[in-house]
């Protein structure tokens, strides 16, 4: 008996961790297309163009699939690009954000990010965090930047939206690919990059 009820909350244990280290971000590699990413759907008083992301089948980080979400970006352009789904942060008090991101074509320096927005944080300063690329070190190769996140109290939820900022530049082409959000995950467990 003593070993049955060991082995149910041995189960029950590895299950909760389980839904808790699942990534919270449903089609992260783009196997499926971009339909869950978009931009802001009003009008820009300044005249510049939301820029529309696009699926690309033939540039990929390797380690999800074969597609990745392509930006090609103008200075005539704004990037923000949101998930469109609030994701509910089910009480975990530490997230872990990581993508996969490159960029070509910048003739000036250029930062690709993504931000968590957590809309229900007590301190607004605390609402929203990133992970990317600094401005002068733009990945021309397939580059993983990940960070692990503390959520702010009084959140419980989280809305992720991916930036390119060009400052000078004129155009250039960035990629996202295999975004992961929910629980940390253990050391060695992350996608490798494409060789």
């Amino acid at each position: 008996m003593k070993h049955t009820k060991l082995i149910l909350g041995l189960l029950a244990a590895g299950m909760i961790f389980g839904l808790n280290a699942q990534n919270l971000v449903e089609n992260s590699s783009f196997e499926n297309g971009v339909d869950q990413w978009a931009p802001p759907s009003w009008k820009r008083p300044d005249g510049k163009i939301w820029l529309t992301p696009a699926s690309d089948k033939a540039n990929s980080q390797g380690a999800g699939g074969a597609a990745s979400l392509r930006l090609d970006w103008t200075n005539k352009h704004i990037c923000h690009i949101w998930y469109k789904k609030e994701i509910p942060l089910n009480g975990l008090k530490e997230v872990e954000l990581s993508f996969w991101g490159k960029n070509v074509g910048y003739d000036k320096t250029n930062i690709i990010e993504i931000t968590v927005n957590f809309p229900d944080a007590k301190d607004p300063k605390k609402r929203n965090i990133s992970t990317g690329n600094k401005w002068n070190r733009s990945p021309k190769e397939w580059t993983n930047f990940s960070r692990l996140i503390q959520v702010p109290e009084g959140a419980t939820k989280a809305k992720l939206c991916i930036r390119i900022h060009g400052f000078t530049s004129t155009k250039g082409t960035s990629w996202v690919d295999n975004v992961y959000f929910g629980a940390p995950q253990k050391k060695g467990n992350g996608q490798q990059a494409k060789k």
